[in-house]
Order: C-alpha cells, then structure tokens, then sequence
C-alpha cells in the first residue's frame, strides 16, 4: 500500500485530528473545523481500506501506478473529497444518500470557510451538525473495523451514541406540538405579564452554576434552565492571569419558568433544536489540576 495513501495512517490522522477538536477551550469554529477535517480523513481511510486505486485521480496513469505500490513520476495526486464521498455511497453498505448529503454538506462549509472571506464556522450550531458527524463517523469506523470509542474515547463515543439516538427517535412532532401549545399560552398573556415572568428568569439564571446553565427557551425565547451531565474537562490554559479549563456538558433537560415549558432528555432536546452541549470555564490552580495524577507526591509535602 503507498504510503501517503495508507488506511493505518489515514485512521491514525482522524484520530489525532479528533482529539484536537476537543482540546479546548477554544473559539466556537475550532470544534467543527478539526472535526471536518478528521471526517475527510476517515472516508479516505474507509475508501483505501476496500483499495487505494480508488484514492487515485484516474485522469493521470501515474497516480494508479503509484496507489498500487509501484514506483510513480512525479508528485500524486488524489481524487477530490466529493468523490471520495460518491465511491463510499455506492461502496459501503451503510454509507447511505442521507450520510452522502451531510458530507457534503460539512466539506461546502469548510470550503467556505477556507477560501472565501465568509465565516460560516461562526453560525454553524451544534445541533445542526453535531449528531449527524456522529453518525457518519459511526458508519465510517464500521467498515474498517472499528467502533466510535476507538475514535473518540468510550466516555464521549457513548454521549455521542445517546445524541444519534436522539436524532433517529420519532418524537418531533410532539415536541413541536408542545412547543407551539406553550409559546400560545404564553403569548396570550398580557404584555406587562410577560415582561415580569421574563425579568424574573432574567434574575434566577444568575443563581444556576455548574451542571446548570441559562439557555434560550423555544417557546417564549426567555432564559430557561438547561441542566447537562459533566462529559469532559479541557487542559487548563492561562488568561488574564488565572489558570482557566473548560468544562463540557451534555444538555439532559430543559425547564422553563415563564411559559412552563419542559425538555424532559435528550431526545426532546434534539427535536426541540437546542444545541446539546453547554461549557462553562472554571478557574483553577496548578496543584488542584495535578494532585489527582500525583497524589502520593502530594500527601507527602
């Protein structure tokens, strides 16, 4: 196999790749930027995994002689992403039009994002990618022989799995159905009344730390409380002269006090189109980062 186009490597890079998406905490296009780039990755890997010929530009010979191990002239050449992505549909199983279309739609973003002076990294919300990355990576590390954990770690690959479950379970409609039924009770109410329920959330949210968190509510566009389970800490970084690290939250519920309204999991929260994760950053210090890893050392100073 050559060896710029080599399955084991191509996995090896999505994984690494991965792992920077997360590192954090960071601005809100780092996450998506490094994650696209691990999923082009992937689909090569999956795609030289059934032969490298078809990682190969056909328009030269010399990129076919070099993606079956012999020796090539010049530099080669490999086929565009998108057609990394059409050989997958017609080549994988479970690699399906849906799984097709959202491919193309995170490497037109990244296109964007790289050579226009638009900034589309900016308004992409993790609700609006986020399940369906999973879920195109879960397809990909199947056919190589691997699971999402072997991707992105076993915490994280089952956070994951809940929020692909969230998106392939059939409740939209009764979620939007509730959703419209609270925001007309709500809009009902005289102006003054919605005014007060609105500044009372206002001055609560500022009483919600840690695995809670204000976010906007889809019925009355108040400030709701979004409760979240802890899924990972970010390495601390300093700024401003503190020691920062990032805490990272899968949202589990959502309830609102002015309209009343309630996302009882994860799956309402997907329908609803609320993103599925929070952060908050948390000051530090160096020895209340490493007494977990050197315990001993410590208990002995």
């Amino acid at each position: 196999m050559p060896e710029s186009w080599d399955t084991e490597q191509f996995w090896l890079k999505a994984q690494v790749y991965m792992a920077r998406a997360k590192e954090g905490p960071t601005e809100k296009w780092v996450r998506p930027f490094w994650s696209i780039l691990a999923l082009e990755f992937l689909a090569r890997a999956a795609l030289t995994n059934i032969h490298p010929a078809l990682n190969a530009d056909p328009k030269d010979m010399e990129h076919l002689i070099h993606a079956i191990g012999l020796e090539s002239k010049g530099e080669p050449v490999s086929v565009p992403i998108h057609s990394v992505i059409i050989r997958l549909e017609r080549l994988v199983p479970d690699f399906n039009k849906p799984t097709k279309d959202f491919c193309d739609f995170m490497f037109l973003v990244r296109n964007r994002e790289l050579h226009s002076s638009l900034l589309p990294l900016e308004s992409l919300h993790e609700k609006e990618w986020l399940p369906r990355f999973y879920k195109a990576c879960i397809v990909l590390c199947k056919s190589l022989g691997f699971t999402l954990a072997d991707l992105i770690g076993g915490d994280e690959a089952e956070n994951a799995e809940k929020l692909v479950s969230a998106m392939e379970s059939d409740i939209q409609g009764e979620v939007l159905k509730s959703i419209a039924a609270h925001k007309k009770v709500f809009e009902e109410k005289p102006q003054p009344d919605r005014d007060e329920l609105i500044r009372q959330q206002l001055l609560v949210a500022q009483t919600w730390v840690g695995a809670e968190c204000p976010g906007l509510c889809p019925a009355c566009a108040s400030l709701a409380k979004v409760q979240g389970e802890l899924e990972s800490v970010s390495r601390p970084r300093f700024d401003d002269g503190l020691l920062i690290v990032e805490h990272v939250y899968l949202a589990t519920r959502m309830e609102c006090g002015a309209c009343a309204l309630v996302l009882k999991d994860i799956n309402e929260i997907h329908h609803a189109g609320v993103d599925p994760h929070f952060r908050r950053l948390v000051d530090t210090e160096l020895h209340e980062w490493f007494e977990g890893d050197y315990y001993d050392e410590y208990n002995n100073m």
